[in-house]
């Protein structure tokens, strides 16, 4: 029998037992960010095991083996018998830090219990609804997520000044931010859930006070649009959803204005492999209907809910694909 060469590259024995023990880590993890050792060990110098222990009630020869294993997975550094924070959980996993993303983590951990129903979806095909604790996670990934929306405003030839534009399930206000940054005559709609009203206004506040005349959050959708923002939202719902969405949105569009999807798609080059794939099967054991489309199949839902693809642009990781209402 002949042998076929592996155009991927092979994982190593290390990388194989470090999946196989992934499970370890993120554990360890989630208990010092729930006990906050980061804040801890940013705040004290001296007597670190033994405050450590007084606040948490964990016995202190207990508290050394934690943070010798944080120092072990990097997240911690010791100097003498000094631990401190790396550069890394100093700026994501210290509470006070404007990057904090602590939240997003512990939906994230939450989120790996529902894995436990991968045998049922494979075998049994029975799917379970847990698509609502993984919108929130996204939607709880500001920090992670802004950098990467101001570079992909910044590659799309677009003027948005003096438009009107909704940023559909804002979530924590990453698009919308982005977007009032860098255009201030922008007229800017942020709809979400109540939940998320709080977190989005104090932002507001804090670091986008010249943005308040150009941008407010909605709990309601009353007004016509020259663009709508509908960002990693497609894969949670499936065909039939998304196509009764798409055809709800294009109702708050003004004649000819756009809408600018942002997600997760799988390549329609074969034997390309990616993390969508990954994300695909998140799918199938969090949702009842979701799945992660081709960059064809989300282009063919566009066109037959009554839009005309205007622009694919080849943005990293996942394209944006630009569609134009016709006159609804």
């Amino acid at each position: 029998m002949g042998t076929v060469n592996s155009t991927t590259e092979d994982i190593n024995l290390k990388g194989l037992l470090d999946i196989n023990y992934g499970f370890v880590r993120s554990k360890i993890l989630d208990f010092a960010l729930k006990l906050n050792i980061f804040d801890i060990v940013e705040a004290t110098y001296e007597n670190q095991a033994e405050t450590i222990s007084e606040v948490t009630f964990i016995k202190k020869e207990n508290v050394k083996k934690l943070l010798e294993t944080l120092v072990y997975m990097r997240l911690l550094s010791k100097k003498s018998d000094i631990y401190l924070n790396t550069l890394s959980s100093s700026k994501y996993l210290c509470s006070s830090s404007k990057d904090y993303i602590g939240e997003h983590l512990a939906l994230v951990f939450k989120q790996w219990d529902s894995w436990s129903s991968l045998d049922t979806a494979m075998l049994k095909n029975e799917r379970t609804d847990n698509s609502q604790l993984l919108l929130h996670m996204k939607k709880k990934s500001y920090n992670l997520a802004l950098p990467i929306v101001e570079r992909l405003l910044s590659t799309l030839p677009y003027n948005f000044n003096k438009m009107k534009i909704l940023d559909y399930h804002c979530g924590e206000g990453e698009w919308a931010y982005a977007l009032a940054k860098e255009y201030s005559e922008a007229v800017i709609d942020a709809f979400d859930s109540e939940e998320y009203q709080k977190v989005f206004n104090e932002r507001m506040k804090t670091n986008y006070k010249n943005c308040q005349n150009n941008i407010k959050f909605i709990n309601s959708i009353d007004d016509e649009y020259d663009y709508i923002i509908l960002s990693n939202f497609l894969r949670f719902y499936g065909e039939e959803y998304s196509k009764t969405l798409l055809v709800s949105l294009q109702r708050h569009l003004k004649d000819n204005g756009k809408i600018i999807i942002y997600d997760v798609f799988h390549s329609d080059k074969a034997n390309e492999p990616s993390i969508a794939n990954l994300l695909d099967l998140s799918m199938l054991v969090n949702t009842c209907s979701g799945g992660v489309f081709t960059i064809n199949e989300a282009c063919s839902l566009l066109e037959e809910t009554g839009f005309q693809i205007e622009n694919i642009f080849d943005t990293k990781p996942y394209p944006i694909l630009i569609a134009r209402s016709e006159e609804y």
